[in-house]
């Protein structure tokens, strides 16, 4: 499990449960699966506000777990102008293209792991919609072939895709690469 975190803006609010809830940051959870992103987020403090996911039995386990969360189904179908605006988005998008033990087929030619730059879409409709001020903070979570899939230029895409968001002119330099594969650190930062 590999995660990704993207800073827009600095975050001076905790997670961390405060008096009221207008102190508390939202969270809005794409590519949902059964909650686990909301539950942790709950933990700290955060607000599970949104969801997006398509598969009946998970809808079922967060409605369950998170009954005044709002469900807004596929992805394809949100507008993140439409939604009250979230501090936190977060999403694990499909893997099939990206890990070790699918066919490989990379972020671009794989229809699942496309849905990729459906989160990136609604991102950037909520930031244009808060006047850049929504969401603070964006996490990605995908598997560890992320880093070496399509020799690594996947994520390469992924990284300048999200910094994008932010300045459209910014640059993700390539990292060093060896024997033709880009070679990524397991930490680090990009300011943008």
């Amino acid at each position: 499990w590999r995660c990704i975190v993207i800073l827009f803006d600095e975050f001076d609010k905790t997670f961390r449960s405060n008096s009221s809830k207008d102190d508390q940051a939202e969270l809005l959870s794409l590519f949902d699966g059964s909650g686990t992103v909301p539950l942790a987020a709950r933990n700290l403090g955060v607000i599970p506000v949104y969801a997006s996911e398509i598969e009946p039995y998970c809808i079922r386990v967060t409605q369950k777990n998170f009954p005044d969360m709002i469900h807004l189904g596929d992805i394809r179908s949100i507008s993140g102008a439409d939604i009250e605006p979230c501090d936190i988005v977060a999403g694990g998008s499909p893997c099939t293209g990206l890990a070790l033990c699918g066919r490989r087929d990379g972020l671009d030619d794989n229809v699942q792991s496309q849905l990729f730059y459906e989160m990136i879409r609604v991102i950037k409709e909520m930031r244009a919609n808060s006047n850049g001020e929504y969401p603070k903070y964006v996490m990605w979570e995908n598997v560890k072939g992320a880093f070496s899939s399509q020799k690594g230029y996947d994520f390469l895409k992924v990284l300048r895709e999200f910094v994008g968001i932010a300045d459209e002119r910014a640059n993700v330099p390539e990292p060093e690469s060896k024997n033709g594969k880009l070679k990524w650190e397991y930490a680090g930062n990009i300011v943008g």
